[in-house]
């Protein structure tokens, strides 16, 4: 795709080619690989601390998930 002319974006200069602009599929594809890697290990502590009864641990791991899915990348 060419995108060309886009006033919308600062960066873009007339005439030019922003089509591989920003990251690649494969960039993104490993991203979410490495945050659901992550997730599930976060879960798994999750279920530890809540099965031991450990509150502080439990809040603590929920606000690593939420960041973790609010966040647009897993770095």
């Amino acid at each position: 795709m060419n995108i060309t002319n886009n006033v919308t974006n600062p960066y873009c200069i007339q005439g030019q080619d922003y089509s591989s602009v920003g990251p690649t599929k494969e960039q993104l594809a490993a991203d979410l690989e490495e945050k659901e890697k992550a997730l599930k290990l976060l879960l798994i502590e999750l279920i530890i601390a809540n099965m031991s009864g450990n509150t502080a641990g439990v809040a603590a791991i929920e606000k690593l998930i939420g960041q973790l899915m609010k966040s647009g990348s897993s770095k």
